[in-house]
């Protein structure tokens, strides 16, 4: 990692920013700026006792418990090549993974992985933070506005709002296209739409098929990806980012 970056990308997950910002992150590249993608959730499991919720995910992923974080790992990897930008991995487990202190699994279902986050986790909350902090400075800080209530989209929102004084976020792909905005930004939020080149565009596509153990958990396949991404592209004019500016 540099000291310093022009901008810095916060993912909860090993495909979060790709989707949400790809097209920006390699437009900003080509025009010479140093990006940096930050991955909170890509930390290895205990894989002697996986509860049955990741073990399911990993079913879907077609990827072995043994290796399967750092197989995602290589394919993030493989995305930022794509982005042209730097990336950073932090060690804090996926909500599929962690346990509360008596060693109850903490999720078992998408309803329990979409919703508010339990009390539980409020020393992650903390440790998170404090990794933050750690990270190299930059002029523009992207969270995610965690659209769609995943858990780690909420954490990582919350951690960013008490670690940087000035925030940027970002709209939260696939879960903008299934459901939109909703609440997530109101009266008092401000909207920058950022057009993307096809070239940008393609680069982007690249960066997420480069998530190969994922395509098919969101997307029925390839295909459909791609058509998707681009369609809400259109939909839209390119990229937005948000910035509270009142309320």
């Amino acid at each position: 990692m540099r000291e310093r970056y022009n901008a810095l990308y916060i993912a909860p997950h090993l495909d979060d920013v790709a989707l949400s910002c790809g097209g920006q992150i390699a437009k900003r590249t080509r025009l010479g700026e140093q990006v940096l993608i930050v991955t909170v959730t890509a930390g290895d499991p205990p894989v002697d006792d996986l509860p049955p919720f990741a073990l399911a995910h990993h079913q879907s992923w077609q990827l072995d418990a043994e290796t399967v974080v750092a197989d995602r790992r290589a394919e993030d990897i493989e995305s930022a090549r794509c982005l042209g930008a730097d990336y950073h991995h932090l060690d804090l487990l996926d909500a599929i993974y962690r346990r509360s202190h008596d060693g109850q699994a903490l999720y078992n279902n998408d309803l329990q992985l979409f919703s508010t986050v339990p009390s539980a986790e409020a020393t992650l909350l903390e440790q998170l933070a404090v990794k933050l902090r750690g990270l190299p400075s930059a002029d523009l800080v992207v969270a995610p506005l965690a659209i769609g209530g995943h858990v780690d989209h909420r954490l990582v929102r919350q951690a960013a709002e008490q670690t940087f004084a000035t925030l940027t976020y970002y709209e939260d792909y696939p879960y903008v296209q299934w459901g939109g905005l909703g609440d997530a930004v109101a009266s008092g939020w401000e909207c920058e739409l950022i057009s993307i080149s096809e070239k940008d565009h393609r680069a982007k596509i690249a960066a997420i098929a480069a998530y190969k153990s994922q395509i098919e958990h969101l997307f029925e396949n390839y295909t459909d990806m791609q058509m998707r991404v681009t369609a809400y592209a259109d939909q839209i004019g390119g990229e937005r980012l948000w910035q509270k500016i009142s309320g």
